[in-house]
């Protein structure tokens, strides 16, 4: 098996708000093999996708201020090409919809399913072509 080193790891930013699923997320992710970085809200990403240039983005839908779906468009107005993940406690048609038409890359149920959260990310970065080594070659 080839090593990587954790440099060349994808990085994930964590938006949202409840502080308990950023640091579970954050644990989570980087026990699965990826970097990680956190942000409180959608203003504060906003922020730091210029200068942070993340692989991924896991964003909560339901936040004040810049929720989910503000910051998903501000992202796809500005060009910027980053998947993103939208974490929702509501997955009805109307809200996946939104999603969708948000440009998201994929949505996960909140809280999410923490065993399966590195796979189910690799697998947007896989089919986005941001990720060109084999799982076993990240953990």
């Amino acid at each position: 098996m080839k090593t990587t080193s954790p440099e060349n790891n994808p990085l994930v930013l964590i938006v949202d708000d409840d502080p308990t699923i950023r640091i579970l997320a954050n644990q989570v992710l980087q026990l699965a093999g990826f970097r990680t970085k956190v942000a409180a809200g959608g203003d504060e990403a906003l922020a730091m996708i210029p200068s942070l240039s993340p692989d991924l983005i896991l964003l909560d839908l339901s936040m004040p201020a810049a929720d989910g779906f503000t910051v998903c468009e501000a992202l796809r107005r500005s060009g910027t090409r980053i998947p993103v993940v939208i974490m929702t406690g509501t997955i009805d048609d109307e809200t996946v919809g939104k999603i969708r038409e948000a440009g998201a890359a994929d949505y996960i149920s909140k809280p999410p399913d923490w065993i399966k959260l590195g796979s189910r990310l690799r697998l947007v970065l896989q089919g986005r072509g941001a990720l060109q080594r084999s799982p076993t070659e990240i953990a």
